[in-house]
């Protein structure tokens, strides 16, 4: 809901289900599985829709490790997914869509002389919407000592539009393009004994037809971004403290060129983690800043820090409690241009686990 436009008595009443099979086999060098999962659901809302959909899907992998370390793996897999939907109300219907995909994928994983890591691999994947694409990976790692790693990776990533951006509302768009993306990263890593170190990652992503969400409900439209060229850098650490504490923190730097909706220069979060016996909290800390609602640093959006905590107690094997709070200090932010975020936010729960 929007701060100029606010709306009552939205309501939703959603029924999903899901059930999966898996089968694993381990045997000296070779590991693999066959997996297979069934979902189902129905959705209502207070303005008339109603929809209904339902997927499947199964997979298969094998690796082997062959003599000399090298490692290779194997695999295919299949889903196919889809519903259909309407509007009780207005007796607009949206029609019915099925998507199916298909992919075939190999991994291969050289160790040379106890310091090169080598690893590449290739997938082709074929879909109902979009047809054939390749996408081949390739990385390597070079160890200087038993503490310190230098790493460089370089990707193709895909993604194809949903049923739901191209065909339901709020925003359908039947005329977009899937997402094709480069990504380049060079990194550091520094152990510091078994449980502390930092990693530093420099990256560049080239791609085109980003999905984005532009203008205000009612009046959404999904288009793609055109080329696009991200660069940045990101620090991530991890320390062992005394009194049962460990502490991640992580900080991330963003040039985003013109298109800087939603994409905030500056990311920082850090958490402080407690465990003992049944009891285990977190307390963690997220601050934003150089976030604009539009491109071209356009529509500036407030910097903001948000404080959040949680606290489980395991009562039994399974079974624990747990206590949590987001947003505990009430700040007022906003991710997206006139779309206020929740106040403070607290939530009870249990979990149940069998095995």
């Amino acid at each position: 809901m929007t701060s100029s436009l606010p709306r009552v008595d939205n309501w939703v009443d959603i029924t999903r289900g899901s059930s999966g099979f898996a089968l694993e086999n381990r045997s000296g060098q070779i590991a693999g599985a066959v997996k297979a999962y069934f979902n189902f659901g129905r959705h209502d809302i207070y303005d008339g829709f109603h929809s209904t959909d339902n997927g499947i899907g199964v997979l298969a992998y094998q690796g082997i490790t062959l003599a000399g370390g090298t490692q290779i793996t194997g695999g295919v897999d299949y889903k196919r997914y889809g519903g259909e939907a309407k509007n009780r109300k207005t007796n607009l219907s949206y029609g019915e869509h099925v998507v199916s995909e298909y992919g075939v994928y190999a991994l291969v994983q050289q160790t040379l002389l106890d310091r090169f890591t080598l690893n590449g691999g290739l997938r082709l994947n074929h879909g109902s919407m979009y047809g054939d694409v390749l996408m081949p990976q390739a990385g390597i790692a070079y160890r200087l000592d038993g503490a310190t790693i230098l790493k460089g990776s370089a990707g193709r990533g895909f993604r194809s539009p949903t049923i739901r951006e191209m065909f339901l509302f709020p925003a359908p768009n039947p005329l977009l393009e899937p997402e094709s993306m480069w990504n380049y990263e060079l990194s550091f890593l520094r152990s510091f004994g078994p449980f502390n170190s930092v990693e530093v990652t420099a990256f560049v992503s080239e791609g085109t037809n980003m999905i984005r969400t532009e203008g205000r409900f009612p009046n959404l439209k999904l288009t793609n971004s055109g080329k696009f060229v991200d660069r940045g850098v990101e620090v991530a650490a991890a320390w062992r403290l005394p009194w049962d504490l460990t502490m991640d923190a992580t900080y991330g730097y963003l040039d985003a060129g013109a298109q800087t909706m939603a994409s905030p220069r500056h990311k920082v979060f850090a958490e402080l983690r407690y465990t003992n016996g049944p009891w285990i909290a977190n307390l963690s800390v997220r601050s934003i800043a150089g976030l604009y609602g539009a491109d071209n640093a356009t529509r500036a959006l407030p910097d903001y820090t948000t404080l959040a905590a949680r606290v489980t107690f395991g009562l039994a094997d399974g079974i624990d409690v747990h206590i949590s709070g987001e947003n505990l200090t009430g700040v007022t932010y906003q991710t997206m241009w006139d779309y206020p975020m929740p106040g403070r936010t607290v939530q009870v729960g249990v979990r149940w686990e069998t095995r």
